[in-house]
């Protein structure tokens, strides 16, 4: 996409996934998706610094679009979709750059053949 890039909708492809079959495995895959769009902003913007002004401007939105109930992602949700599914997320999205920095701890020692800490 910021190569300039479009992503589209094909009815026809298929994707196969596995759903959780508890309340736990649920809630820990939705902070394991947080947790990995948080890991994948900061490496956009460890690779390039020059996006942070472009993400502040649509983080206000993108914060919207995750947690408003009348977001489209949301809407059909219901009332009694449950708040620690999205304080779950949340929390992954906001331990996602710790994520990433481990990674990459795990990476360099992964080079030089040694065990991170």
């Amino acid at each position: 996409m910021l190569a300039g890039h479009k992503l589209v909708y094909e009815p026809a492809a298929i994707a196969y996934h596995h759903h959780p079959r508890t309340y736990r495995d649920l809630r820990r895959q939705l902070f394991r998706y947080g947790r990995a769009l948080g890991a994948y902003m900061t490496a956009c913007l460890i690779d390039d610094p020059g996006l942070a002004p472009t993400l502040a401007s649509k983080a206000p939105a993108a914060c919207r679009y995750l947690v408003h109930s009348r977001s489209a992602r949301n809407r059909n949700r219901g009332d009694s979709y449950p708040p620690t599914l999205v304080l779950a997320e949340l929390l992954g999205v906001a331990l996602g750059p710790l994520t990433y920095a481990h990674g990459r701890v795990a990476a360099a020692a992964n080079a030089k053949g040694t065990t991170p800490r």
